[in-house]
């Protein structure tokens, strides 16, 4: 009797318990908090707008002042933690060992302790091995996928009120252990209504921190704006734009919507893909998990060994497609573009054919201004023809309030660009180095006073983070010589057609994504003709400075 009522009973309770596990699975989504908000899947969201679109409301609503203590006491912790680095970096200059095994970890670990603001600064640095040193880079690089963590207490507290229940009933299992940990927020490994997701928890005040942190920041920009040496640079409007992006990136439901903008740019490509949003509040973002592998992982000295050479042909030329795309027709631009935040999944056994790129961490964008596109794509565009003169009057329309006004200012860094041009820019086909180019216009900038808004600033590190990539995974391809046909077409189309709306529909919505469709055919044959040479020679690698 006891045995029957065993094998009736108790499959029939744990049916019952699963049902109930499915309706306590459920109900948390139709009462949720205020602030929590449901996405679809991710395409044609009508509601659905950019951070910039946003900010004016969320920041005068939900930011406050921080006090003149909280300033005066998070400046004196900025002071202790940097102040070992200027003062050993004597010793580190003139002894390798300690600088490698001691002053570059201190550094990295300095960096970590001061929070998001700076964190960026170092995931960019991280991709510059031609500005910095590699050894530096290799060690910042870290900071991309793994900044500190937060405790699982806190994820748990954000994640049940977000949702309004218990987290064991919102989730079929969750791994509190994080995949990865950014400046802004950590990734979880999660099952939610039987699929495994991705979910994003803020840091604990990453917010206030931001605020103070450029409180400090706009000060010193304030100092420097007054004083005759600096006050070009304008500073201040700088460090004011900046911290408008990096305040918007500490919204995780801003930064559902971008990817449900950047899912429905992008819908008809196959082997490109953003995750889709799924629930989000103001410091949780669930959305589908992406299968790949970091290609920050595959970066640095060890790169050519660790991923085939038709498969780093595919990141980087379809990379140039995104920012192409993203730049020519889009007019919204991923402002992160760094290898930590960018994936790639293929099956080794079927090779390039299943490869696919897939962009994550999309909190900060720039919303490009027609005007602003113009200007950027027409410095590309000089830079591919070798004319230095066109370049630097583009460059001179990097700011509504140019500092460099004069026409004698003008005309001498025009003349100064015209010469930089003529040694170390001549045009597509003569080996143009884009990071050297873009290293020495900033360079010019600064000699002449040039003031360039922070939305053409993020366009130029996005631009030098793939010049980078290009260059540790890819030696020898050319990102310029490789982007002139798009850039060919833009000119020759854009000039006369985009002044009228159906002449813009028409540029970017038929002729642009036909040229796209004809270099990405291009690139794709080249892909596979890399990997018969691959599968052949299974141990190929590229040697510095050989075009594949």
């Amino acid at each position: 009797l006891l045995k029957s009522m065993y094998s009736m009973w108790i499959p029939l309770l744990l049916g019952v318990l699963g049902v109930l596990r499915v309706e306590c699975l459920d109900a948390p989504l139709e009462n949720l908090p205020s602030k929590t908000r449901l996405h679809g899947n991710g395409i044609g969201q009508g509601d659905a707008t950019s951070w910039h679109i946003q900010s004016d409301e969320r920041l005068s609503t939900d930011l406050t002042e921080p006090s003149t203590l909280a300033v005066t006491l998070r400046a004196l912790y900025l002071a202790i933690v940097f102040g070992p680095i200027p003062l050993t970096a004597g010793i580190a200059y003139f002894i390798g060992p300690y600088r490698r095994l001691v002053w570059y970890p201190l550094l990295c670990w300095a960096i970590a302790q001061c929070g998001a603001a700076w964190i960026k600064w170092a995931q960019w640095a991280s991709t510059r091995p031609d500005m910095f040193p590699e050894g530096l880079c290799e060690r910042l690089a870290v900071l991309q996928t793994q900044a500190p963590q937060h405790s699982a207490a806190h994820t748990r507290k954000e994640i049940e009120n977000t949702f309004g229940a218990p987290l064991e009933s919102i989730f079929e299992s969750f791994d509190f252990s994080p995949i990865a940990s950014a400046s802004i927020a950590q990734v979880h490994r999660a099952v939610y209504r039987n699929i495994t997701v991705a979910v994003k928890v803020r840091h604990p005040k990453v917010a206030e921190r931001i605020a103070i942190d450029f409180r400090i920041m706009k000060a010193i920009a304030e100092w420097m704006d007054k004083q005759p040496l600096f006050k070009w640079l304008s500073l201040k409007d700088s460090i004011q734009a900046f911290s408008h992006t990096m305040t918007g990136q500490t919204w995780l439901d801003c930064e559902a919507d971008h990817l449900t903008l950047f899912n429905r740019n992008f819908q008809h490509w196959h082997d490109a893909d953003f995750p889709t949003p799924l629930v989000s509040s103001e410091s949780v973002l669930v959305e589908t998990f992406e299968n790949g592998a970091l290609v920050s992982d595959h970066s640095g000295a060890a790169a050519l060994s660790q991923l085939p050479v038709p498969i780093a042909h595919f990141v980087v030329t379809r990379g140039e497609d995104l920012y192409l795309k993203m730049l020519l027709a889009d007019g919204l631009m991923h402002a992160d573009l760094h290898p930590g935040n960018i994936l790639v999944d293929f099956d080794p056994a079927v090779g390039v054919e299943s490869a696919r790129l897939v962009l994550v961490d999309a909190g900060m964008v720039a919303n490009l201004l027609p005007e602003e596109k113009f200007h950027f794509v027409g410095l590309l565009q000089a830079i591919g023809e070798g004319d230095g003169i066109k370049a630097g009057r583009h460059v001179l329309d990097f700011s509504e309030f140019q500092s460099c006004a004069s026409a004698e200012c003008r005309h001498a860094f025009q003349e100064d660009m015209d010469a930089f041009f003529r040694t170390h820019c001549r045009g597509y086909g003569q080996g143009i180095d884009l990071g050297v180019v873009l290293k020495g216009i900033l360079r010019l900038v600064r000699i002449h006073r040039v003031r360039i808004d922070v939305n053409y600033a993020t366009l130029v590190m996005n631009a030098l983070c793939l010049d980078g990539l290009a260059k540790q995974i890819l030696p020898g391809h050319n990102v310029m010589d490789a982007s002139k046909f798009l850039l060919r077409a833009h000119g020759s189309l854009g000039e006369g057609l985009t002044r009228t709306r159906f002449g813009r529909w028409f540029v970017d919505q038929v002729a642009l994504p036909l040229a796209q469709l004809r270099k990405s055919r291009k690139d794709k044959k080249q892909s596979r003709k890399l990997e018969e040479l691959y599968r052949s020679y299974p141990r190929l690698t590229l040697p510095s400075g050989t075009a594949p």
